[in-house]
Protein backbone atom coordinates (compact mmCIF):
# COMPACT_ATOMS: atom_id res chain seq x y z
CA UNK A 1 0.00 0.00 0.00
CA UNK A 2 1.45 3.40 -0.94
CA UNK A 3 0.75 6.82 0.48
CA UNK A 4 -0.89 8.14 -2.67
CA UNK A 5 -3.48 5.35 -2.69
CA UNK A 6 -4.23 5.87 0.99
CA UNK A 7 -4.81 9.59 0.62
CA UNK A 8 -7.02 9.05 -2.42
CA UNK A 9 -9.11 6.55 -0.48
CA UNK A 10 -9.96 9.25 2.08
CA UNK A 11 -12.03 11.08 -0.55
CA UNK A 12 -14.95 8.67 -0.04
CA UNK A 13 -15.71 10.55 3.20
CA UNK A 14 -16.08 13.94 1.54
CA UNK A 15 -19.61 15.34 1.57
CA UNK A 16 -21.19 11.93 2.24
CA UNK A 17 -24.40 12.10 4.30
CA UNK A 18 -24.96 9.61 7.13
CA UNK A 19 -28.61 9.26 8.17
CA UNK A 20 -29.39 12.58 6.57
CA UNK A 21 -26.38 14.39 8.07
CA UNK A 22 -23.04 15.38 6.66
CA UNK A 23 -19.78 14.40 8.30
CA UNK A 24 -18.12 17.37 9.97
CA UNK A 25 -14.78 18.72 8.86
CA UNK A 26 -13.25 17.69 12.20
CA UNK A 27 -14.40 14.10 11.72
CA UNK A 28 -13.02 14.05 8.19
CA UNK A 29 -9.71 15.35 9.53
CA UNK A 30 -9.74 12.64 12.22
CA UNK A 31 -10.32 9.88 9.66
CA UNK A 32 -7.72 11.44 7.35
CA UNK A 33 -5.09 11.41 10.08
CA UNK A 34 -5.93 7.80 10.94
CA UNK A 35 -5.61 6.64 7.32
CA UNK A 36 -2.37 8.55 6.78
CA UNK A 37 -0.91 7.10 9.98
CA UNK A 38 -1.77 3.58 8.84
CA UNK A 39 -0.19 4.19 5.46
CA UNK A 40 3.04 5.60 6.81
CA UNK A 41 3.50 2.66 9.19
CA UNK A 42 2.58 -0.05 6.69
CA UNK A 43 5.43 -2.48 5.84
CA UNK A 44 5.60 -1.62 2.13
CA UNK A 45 5.86 2.11 2.91
CA UNK A 46 8.35 2.00 5.74
CA UNK A 47 10.94 -0.48 4.46
CA UNK A 48 13.40 1.42 2.23
CA UNK A 49 14.20 0.10 -1.23
CA UNK A 50 17.62 -1.33 -1.95
CA UNK A 51 19.39 -1.85 -5.27
CA UNK A 52 21.42 -5.08 -5.42
CA UNK A 53 23.72 -6.04 -8.30
CA UNK A 54 22.95 -9.73 -8.89
CA UNK A 55 24.54 -10.32 -12.32
CA UNK A 56 27.42 -8.70 -14.21
CA UNK A 57 29.74 -9.44 -17.12
CA UNK A 58 27.18 -11.64 -18.92
CA UNK A 59 26.70 -11.36 -22.67
CA UNK A 60 23.19 -12.80 -22.44
CA UNK A 61 20.67 -13.83 -19.79
CA UNK A 62 17.22 -15.39 -19.63
CA UNK A 63 14.34 -13.32 -18.27
CA UNK A 64 10.78 -14.12 -17.22
CA UNK A 65 8.41 -14.21 -14.25
CA UNK A 66 6.17 -16.58 -12.34
CA UNK A 67 3.17 -14.66 -13.70
CA UNK A 68 2.46 -11.99 -16.32
CA UNK A 69 5.08 -9.24 -16.45
CA UNK A 70 5.91 -5.97 -18.15
CA UNK A 71 9.08 -4.78 -19.86
CA UNK A 72 9.86 -1.10 -20.35
CA UNK A 73 12.94 0.64 -21.70
CA UNK A 74 14.43 4.04 -20.83
CA UNK A 75 12.76 5.63 -23.89
CA UNK A 76 9.26 4.74 -22.68
CA UNK A 77 8.56 1.70 -24.82
CA UNK A 78 6.36 -0.79 -22.92
CA UNK A 79 5.26 -4.33 -23.68
CA UNK A 80 3.41 -6.92 -21.60
CA UNK A 81 4.05 -10.65 -21.61
CA UNK A 82 2.03 -13.60 -20.25
CA UNK A 83 3.57 -16.25 -18.05
CA UNK A 84 5.66 -18.76 -19.99
CA UNK A 85 7.71 -21.72 -18.71
CA UNK A 86 10.42 -20.66 -21.17
CA UNK A 87 12.61 -17.61 -20.47
CA UNK A 88 13.10 -14.87 -23.03
CA UNK A 89 16.71 -14.30 -24.10
CA UNK A 90 18.23 -10.87 -23.48
CA UNK A 91 21.46 -10.23 -25.33
CA UNK A 92 23.93 -7.34 -25.43
CA UNK A 93 24.44 -6.15 -29.03
CA UNK A 94 26.02 -3.07 -30.68
CA UNK A 95 22.53 -1.66 -31.22
CA UNK A 96 21.45 -2.23 -27.63
CA UNK A 97 19.72 -5.03 -25.74
CA UNK A 98 17.81 -7.50 -27.88
CA UNK A 99 14.98 -9.56 -26.43
CA UNK A 100 14.37 -12.71 -28.47
CA UNK A 101 15.98 -10.90 -31.41
CA UNK A 102 13.96 -7.66 -31.06
CA UNK A 103 16.05 -4.53 -30.36
CA UNK A 104 15.27 -2.42 -27.28
CA UNK A 105 17.30 0.30 -25.53
CA UNK A 106 20.40 -0.08 -23.40
CA UNK A 107 18.46 0.02 -20.15
CA UNK A 108 15.41 -2.17 -19.53
CA UNK A 109 13.03 -2.50 -16.58
CA UNK A 110 11.22 -5.77 -15.79
CA UNK A 111 8.36 -5.88 -13.30
CA UNK A 112 5.75 -8.55 -12.52
CA UNK A 113 2.16 -7.36 -12.96
CA UNK A 114 0.95 -9.22 -9.86
CA UNK A 115 2.30 -8.47 -6.40
CA UNK A 116 2.74 -12.15 -5.56
CA UNK A 117 4.76 -12.90 -8.72
CA UNK A 118 8.55 -13.20 -8.83
CA UNK A 119 11.06 -12.27 -11.53
CA UNK A 120 13.05 -15.13 -13.08
CA UNK A 121 16.71 -14.67 -14.09
CA UNK A 122 18.63 -17.38 -15.92
CA UNK A 123 22.41 -17.54 -16.44
CA UNK A 124 24.89 -20.32 -17.16
CA UNK A 125 24.96 -20.92 -13.39
CA UNK A 126 21.24 -21.69 -13.29
CA UNK A 127 17.88 -20.02 -12.79
CA UNK A 128 16.79 -18.00 -9.74
CA UNK A 129 13.66 -16.19 -8.60
CA UNK A 130 13.71 -12.70 -7.13
CA UNK A 131 11.24 -10.50 -5.30
CA UNK A 132 10.70 -6.92 -6.46
CA UNK A 133 11.69 -5.68 -9.91
CA UNK A 134 14.73 -5.92 -12.18
CA UNK A 135 16.79 -3.41 -14.14
CA UNK A 136 19.03 -4.70 -16.95
CA UNK A 137 21.74 -2.34 -18.20
CA UNK A 138 24.17 -2.80 -21.07
CA UNK A 139 27.75 -1.75 -20.42
CA UNK A 140 29.89 -2.19 -23.53
CA UNK A 141 29.33 -5.82 -24.59
CA UNK A 142 27.97 -7.08 -21.29
CA UNK A 143 24.79 -6.99 -19.23
CA UNK A 144 24.45 -5.95 -15.61
CA UNK A 145 21.33 -6.88 -13.62
CA UNK A 146 20.09 -4.91 -10.60
CA UNK A 147 17.36 -6.22 -8.28
CA UNK A 148 15.28 -3.51 -6.59
CA UNK A 149 13.23 -4.60 -3.59
CA UNK A 150 12.35 -3.62 0.01
CA UNK A 151 15.26 -3.97 2.41
CA UNK A 152 13.38 -6.43 4.63
CA UNK A 153 12.70 -8.75 1.68
CA UNK A 154 16.34 -8.48 0.65
CA UNK A 155 17.34 -9.75 4.11
CA UNK A 156 15.13 -12.82 3.58
CA UNK A 157 17.60 -13.91 0.88
CA UNK A 158 20.79 -13.03 2.79
CA UNK A 159 20.81 -14.67 6.22
CA UNK A 160 20.85 -18.30 5.05
CA UNK A 161 24.06 -17.62 3.11
CA UNK A 162 25.72 -16.19 6.21
CA UNK A 163 24.69 -18.70 8.91
CA UNK A 164 22.63 -21.87 9.17
CA UNK A 165 18.87 -21.29 9.62
CA UNK A 166 18.97 -24.17 12.11
CA UNK A 167 21.03 -22.13 14.57
CA UNK A 168 19.33 -20.69 17.70
CA UNK A 169 16.80 -17.95 16.96
CA UNK A 170 18.75 -15.34 18.95
CA UNK A 171 21.83 -15.85 16.76
CA UNK A 172 19.60 -15.50 13.67
CA UNK A 173 18.12 -12.28 15.09
CA UNK A 174 21.58 -10.87 15.86
CA UNK A 175 22.68 -11.68 12.30
CA UNK A 176 19.55 -10.08 10.84
CA UNK A 177 20.16 -6.83 12.74
CA UNK A 178 23.84 -6.72 11.77
CA UNK A 179 23.04 -7.41 8.10
CA UNK A 180 20.26 -4.79 8.12
CA UNK A 181 22.61 -2.22 9.63
CA UNK A 182 25.27 -2.96 7.02
CA UNK A 183 22.77 -2.65 4.16
CA UNK A 184 21.06 0.49 5.45
CA UNK A 185 24.41 2.21 5.85
CA UNK A 186 25.17 1.33 2.22
CA UNK A 187 21.84 2.85 1.17
CA UNK A 188 22.77 6.10 2.91
CA UNK A 189 26.24 6.31 1.32
CA UNK A 190 26.66 8.86 -1.52
CA UNK A 191 28.66 6.37 -3.65
CA UNK A 192 25.33 4.95 -4.88
CA UNK A 193 25.06 7.83 -7.34
CA UNK A 194 28.27 6.70 -9.04
CA UNK A 195 27.81 2.92 -9.17
CA UNK A 196 23.97 2.87 -9.59
CA UNK A 197 23.52 0.13 -7.01
CA UNK A 198 23.92 0.02 -3.25
CA UNK A 199 25.75 -3.29 -2.94
CA UNK A 200 26.57 -6.52 -4.74
CA UNK A 201 25.20 -10.02 -4.07
CA UNK A 202 28.68 -11.45 -3.39
CA UNK A 203 31.11 -11.71 -0.49
CA UNK A 204 32.29 -8.21 -1.43
CA UNK A 205 29.18 -7.09 0.49
CA UNK A 206 26.66 -9.67 1.69
CA UNK A 207 25.88 -12.86 -0.22
CA UNK A 208 22.30 -12.67 -1.53
CA UNK A 209 20.57 -15.51 -3.34
CA UNK A 210 17.04 -14.24 -3.91
CA UNK A 211 13.91 -16.26 -3.23
CA UNK A 212 15.74 -19.61 -3.46
CA UNK A 213 17.74 -18.67 -0.37
CA UNK A 214 14.77 -18.00 1.89
CA UNK A 215 13.90 -20.16 4.88
CA UNK A 216 10.96 -20.01 7.34
CA UNK A 217 13.21 -19.50 10.37
CA UNK A 218 15.12 -16.75 8.58
CA UNK A 219 11.86 -14.98 7.76
CA UNK A 220 10.88 -15.29 11.42
CA UNK A 221 14.14 -13.70 12.62
CA UNK A 222 13.95 -10.85 10.08
CA UNK A 223 10.30 -10.14 10.92
CA UNK A 224 10.96 -10.28 14.69
CA UNK A 225 13.66 -7.60 14.38
CA UNK A 226 11.99 -5.53 11.65
CA UNK A 227 13.57 -2.10 11.25
CA UNK A 228 16.07 -2.59 14.09
CA UNK A 229 19.64 -1.41 13.50
CA UNK A 230 22.81 -0.86 15.54
CA UNK A 231 23.86 2.72 16.24
CA UNK A 232 26.72 4.47 17.99
CA UNK A 233 26.21 8.05 19.16
CA UNK A 234 23.16 8.27 16.92
CA UNK A 235 24.74 7.02 13.67
CA UNK A 236 24.72 3.63 11.98
CA UNK A 237 27.81 1.58 12.74
CA UNK A 238 30.03 -0.33 10.36
CA UNK A 239 28.48 -3.67 11.30
CA UNK A 240 31.33 -5.95 10.26
CA UNK A 241 31.03 -9.65 11.00
CA UNK A 242 32.85 -12.85 10.11
CA UNK A 243 32.56 -16.61 10.49
CA UNK A 244 34.90 -17.45 13.39
CA UNK A 245 37.43 -15.28 15.22
CA UNK A 246 39.49 -18.23 16.45
CA UNK A 247 39.26 -17.06 20.04
CA UNK A 248 40.19 -13.38 19.62
CA UNK A 249 38.59 -10.52 17.69
CA UNK A 250 40.76 -7.87 16.04
CA UNK A 251 40.46 -4.14 15.28
CA UNK A 252 39.52 -2.92 11.83
CA UNK A 253 42.69 -0.82 11.75
CA UNK A 254 44.87 -3.92 12.13
CA UNK A 255 43.10 -5.56 9.17
CA UNK A 256 42.31 -2.74 6.73
CA UNK A 257 44.22 0.22 8.12
CA UNK A 258 42.58 3.62 8.40
CA UNK A 259 40.23 4.54 11.23
CA UNK A 260 39.80 2.44 14.34
CA UNK A 261 36.18 2.22 15.51
CA UNK A 262 35.60 2.15 19.29
CA UNK A 263 32.45 0.03 18.98
CA UNK A 264 34.24 -2.93 17.31
CA UNK A 265 35.28 -5.20 20.15
CA UNK A 266 38.90 -6.35 20.37
CA UNK A 267 39.70 -9.15 22.78
CA UNK A 268 39.32 -12.81 23.76
CA UNK A 269 36.19 -14.68 22.73
CA UNK A 270 35.46 -17.98 24.45
CA UNK A 271 32.19 -18.67 22.63
CA UNK A 272 33.31 -19.89 19.18
CA UNK A 273 35.37 -22.97 20.03
CA UNK A 274 32.74 -25.33 18.55
CA UNK A 275 33.41 -23.99 15.04
CA UNK A 276 34.80 -26.59 12.59
CA UNK A 277 37.40 -23.97 11.64
CA UNK A 278 38.45 -23.01 15.16
CA UNK A 279 41.64 -24.98 14.37
CA UNK A 280 42.80 -25.60 10.82
CA UNK A 281 45.84 -26.72 8.81
CA UNK A 282 46.83 -26.22 5.19
CA UNK A 283 49.94 -27.29 3.33
CA UNK A 284 51.41 -26.29 -0.02
CA UNK A 285 54.38 -27.54 -1.99
CA UNK A 286 57.35 -25.20 -1.80
CA UNK A 287 57.69 -25.22 -5.59
CA UNK A 288 54.01 -24.36 -6.04
CA UNK A 289 54.18 -21.42 -3.62
CA UNK A 290 57.24 -20.11 -5.46
CA UNK A 291 55.35 -20.31 -8.76
CA UNK A 292 52.30 -18.50 -7.33
CA UNK A 293 54.44 -15.69 -5.93
CA UNK A 294 56.33 -15.37 -9.24
CA UNK A 295 53.07 -15.21 -11.23
CA UNK A 296 51.84 -12.48 -8.87
CA UNK A 297 54.91 -10.33 -9.52
CA UNK A 298 57.19 -11.44 -6.69
CA UNK A 299 60.31 -12.97 -8.30
CA UNK A 300 61.95 -15.41 -5.90
CA UNK A 301 64.52 -18.16 -5.88
CA UNK A 302 64.03 -21.32 -3.87
CA UNK A 303 62.18 -20.26 -0.72
CA UNK A 304 63.90 -21.24 2.51
CA UNK A 305 61.58 -19.67 5.03
CA UNK A 306 58.32 -17.78 5.48
CA UNK A 307 58.85 -15.42 8.40
CA UNK A 308 56.22 -13.61 10.46
CA UNK A 309 57.74 -10.23 11.38
CA UNK A 310 54.77 -8.58 13.13
CA UNK A 311 51.39 -9.38 14.66
CA UNK A 312 48.38 -7.30 15.66
CA UNK A 313 48.77 -5.61 19.05
CA UNK A 314 52.11 -7.42 19.48
CA UNK A 315 50.20 -10.49 20.64
CA UNK A 316 51.55 -13.97 20.10
CA UNK A 317 49.72 -16.51 17.98
CA UNK A 318 48.45 -18.23 21.14
CA UNK A 319 47.13 -14.90 22.43
CA UNK A 320 45.27 -14.24 19.14
CA UNK A 321 47.71 -11.97 17.29
CA UNK A 322 46.95 -11.94 13.57
CA UNK A 323 49.83 -11.66 11.11
CA UNK A 324 50.38 -8.04 10.07
CA UNK A 325 53.81 -8.51 8.51
CA UNK A 326 55.14 -11.46 6.47
CA UNK A 327 58.15 -11.93 4.20
CA UNK A 328 60.01 -14.86 2.68
CA UNK A 329 63.70 -15.62 2.58
CA UNK A 330 64.95 -17.17 -0.67
CA UNK A 331 68.02 -17.64 -2.85
CA UNK A 332 67.85 -14.04 -4.03
CA UNK A 333 67.42 -12.48 -0.60
CA UNK A 334 64.21 -11.34 1.12
CA UNK A 335 60.88 -10.43 -0.44
CA UNK A 336 58.89 -8.31 -0.60
CA UNK A 337 60.77 -5.09 0.22
CA UNK A 338 57.87 -4.02 2.41
CA UNK A 339 56.48 -6.95 4.45
CA UNK A 340 53.10 -8.16 3.21
CA UNK A 341 50.20 -8.13 5.66
CA UNK A 342 48.53 -11.40 6.59
CA UNK A 343 45.36 -10.13 4.93
CA UNK A 344 47.21 -9.44 1.67
CA UNK A 345 48.96 -12.81 1.69
CA UNK A 346 45.69 -14.60 2.44
CA UNK A 347 43.89 -12.79 -0.38
CA UNK A 348 46.71 -13.58 -2.81
CA UNK A 349 46.58 -17.31 -2.00
CA UNK A 350 42.79 -17.61 -1.93
CA UNK A 351 42.37 -15.67 -5.17
CA UNK A 352 44.82 -18.02 -6.87
CA UNK A 353 42.97 -21.14 -5.76
CA UNK A 354 39.48 -19.62 -5.95
CA UNK A 355 38.61 -20.82 -2.46
CA UNK A 356 39.54 -20.32 1.19
CA UNK A 357 42.77 -22.26 1.55
CA UNK A 358 44.07 -19.85 4.15
CA UNK A 359 41.09 -19.51 6.47
CA UNK A 360 42.40 -16.47 8.32
CA UNK A 361 45.47 -14.36 9.02
CA UNK A 362 45.65 -15.89 12.49
CA UNK A 363 48.32 -18.52 11.84
CA UNK A 364 51.44 -19.71 13.64
CA UNK A 365 55.03 -19.65 12.39
CA UNK A 366 55.03 -21.45 9.03
CA UNK A 367 56.88 -24.78 9.07
CA UNK A 368 58.94 -26.22 6.22
CA UNK A 369 59.08 -30.01 6.10
CA UNK A 370 59.70 -32.89 3.68
CA UNK A 371 57.29 -35.66 2.68
CA UNK A 372 57.94 -38.37 0.11
CA UNK A 373 60.87 -36.43 -1.33
CA UNK A 374 58.88 -33.16 -1.67
CA UNK A 375 59.20 -29.98 0.42
CA UNK A 376 56.05 -28.42 1.88
CA UNK A 377 55.11 -25.34 3.87
CA UNK A 378 52.60 -26.07 6.64
CA UNK A 379 50.21 -23.37 7.88
CA UNK A 380 48.48 -23.97 11.22
CA UNK A 381 45.89 -21.44 12.26
CA UNK A 382 42.63 -20.59 13.96
CA UNK A 383 39.36 -19.07 12.86
CA UNK A 384 37.80 -18.18 9.52
CA UNK A 385 37.46 -14.69 8.10
CA UNK A 386 38.90 -11.28 8.94
CA UNK A 387 38.07 -11.39 12.67
CA UNK A 388 36.51 -7.90 12.87
CA UNK A 389 33.17 -7.30 14.61
CA UNK A 390 30.69 -10.06 15.36
CA UNK A 391 31.95 -13.64 15.33
CA UNK A 392 29.06 -15.67 13.90
CA UNK A 393 30.10 -18.90 15.60
CA UNK A 394 30.56 -16.92 18.79
CA UNK A 395 27.03 -15.55 18.45
CA UNK A 396 25.80 -19.13 18.06
CA UNK A 397 27.69 -20.19 21.18
CA UNK A 398 26.25 -17.29 23.18
CA UNK A 399 22.70 -18.04 22.01
CA UNK A 400 23.12 -21.69 23.01
CA UNK A 401 24.09 -20.51 26.49
CA UNK A 402 20.92 -18.44 26.81
CA UNK A 403 22.10 -14.96 25.80
CA UNK A 404 19.54 -12.73 24.05
CA UNK A 405 20.25 -11.14 20.67
CA UNK A 406 20.57 -7.78 22.45
CA UNK A 407 23.28 -9.22 24.73
CA UNK A 408 25.07 -10.82 21.78
CA UNK A 409 25.20 -7.55 19.87
CA UNK A 410 26.28 -5.59 22.94
CA UNK A 411 29.15 -8.06 23.46
CA UNK A 412 30.51 -7.69 19.93
CA UNK A 413 29.62 -4.00 19.43
CA UNK A 414 30.17 -2.46 22.90
CA UNK A 415 28.77 1.00 23.60
CA UNK A 416 26.15 0.72 20.85
CA UNK A 417 22.35 0.83 20.93
CA UNK A 418 19.69 -1.09 19.04
CA UNK A 419 17.23 1.39 17.52
CA UNK A 420 14.09 0.86 15.49
CA UNK A 421 14.40 3.00 12.36
CA UNK A 422 11.06 2.04 10.79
Amino acid sequence: MNQGKCINNISFLKDKPIAGKRISGKLILLFSSLFLSLCLTSPAWSSPLIQVKIVEQEESIGIGATGPYQIKDSEGRIDSFPFSPSLQVMQATPSGIKIDGVAWGKKIFVKPQKSESLVLIGTLRGKRRYRGSITVEQEENYLRVINQLPLEEYLYGVIKWEISPNWPINSLCAQAIAARTYALKKIEEPSYQEQLHHLSATVNDQVYGGFESEDPRVLEAVDMTRGRVITYQGGLINAFYHSCCGGHTVSSKDVWGGEDFPYLRVGPDKFCDKSPHYHWEWEIKRSELRRILFEQGFPAGIIYRLRVVSRAQNLSFIEGGRVTGLLWEHQGGKSPGQPMTGKEFRELINKWFGTDKLRSALFDEVKLYSKEGMSYFLFQGRGSGHGVGMCQWGAKGMAEQGYSFEEILQFYYPGTRIEKRY
